[in-house]
């Protein structure tokens, strides 16, 4: 019985940061249609780069949680035949805490390739939530629960 709360405890905690992740990800995305419409462009750009700056803080976070134990380290506990896509799993974090750092890096350069950093900004999202979604498989296959109740891949 405590395993299966365990279980859903991880599955419950997941989902939680998905859901911020992808809050996050929508405010982000406001402010871009904001941007689009030439309103207050500088305030604008400000405004991005702090939900920038949040996100990262928040996917670093996450990150470090998962790289020192967790779920990932519990689901390969309970199925170690997933020990290679968790490894996997793991080698993405330096590429999207780099595309993120590229989009913080980004609105400092101002407004001038702002088509260019939309389509990087969406590129990383649509990376993000690959991840998530491989994830929430993994912690499912792996912890025996059904992830797809918990899980906030394609909440917009």
């Amino acid at each position: 019985m405590n395993g299966v709360n365990h279980c859903g405890a991880y599955l419950e905690h997941l989902q939680a940061v998905h859901q911020r992740l992808n809050g996050k990800l929508q405010e982000i995305r406001h402010r871009l249609a904001h941007l689009v419409r030439g309103q207050e462009q500088a305030a604008v750009v400000a405004e991005i780069r702090q939900w920038l700056r949040d996100l990262r803080t928040e996917l670093r976070s996450h990150f470090a949680r998962e790289e020192g134990g967790g779920c990932l380290e519990e689901a390969a506990a309970r199925c170690p035949s997933l020990s290679t896509q968790i490894k996997e799993l793991l080698e993405h974090h330096p590429r999207l805490t780099q595309a993120l750092e590229q989009l913080i890096a980004g609105t400092k350069e101002g407004t001038a390739n702002r088509a260019a950093w939309q389509e990087r900004f969406h590129a990383f999202v649509t990376q993000l939530k690959a991840h998530e979604a491989a994830e929430s498989r993994v912690v499912q296959l792996g912890l025996g629960g059904d992830a797809s109740e918990y899980d906030a891949e394609g909440n917009e």
